[in-house]
């Protein structure tokens, strides 16, 4: 428990720091609610939500487009 928001955390530490950028964008499953949680817990914000954007398996799934800024220096 715990590795994944770990993982997230390194990324997105390497993102603000190293590489310098001003914001990470990324795309979720909606019904991928653990990876939400963990985006969440990090910062990260849902922008949108793409209803039924993509049909897999004859399903049609949902999309949140979430957005994290860099913190102000």
């Amino acid at each position: 428990m715990g590795l994944g928001r770990a993982l997230v955390s390194q990324v997105v530490d390497l993102c603000f720091g190293e590489l310098g950028l001003p914001e990470i964008s990324l795309g979720v499953w909606a019904h991928n609610t653990a990876a939400i949680r963990i985006y969440e817990s990090l910062g990260f914000r849902t922008e949108q939500i793409l209803e039924d954007v993509e049909k897999v398996d004859g399903a049609l799934w949902t999309a949140h487009q979430m957005r994290l800024t860099a913190p102000t220096r």
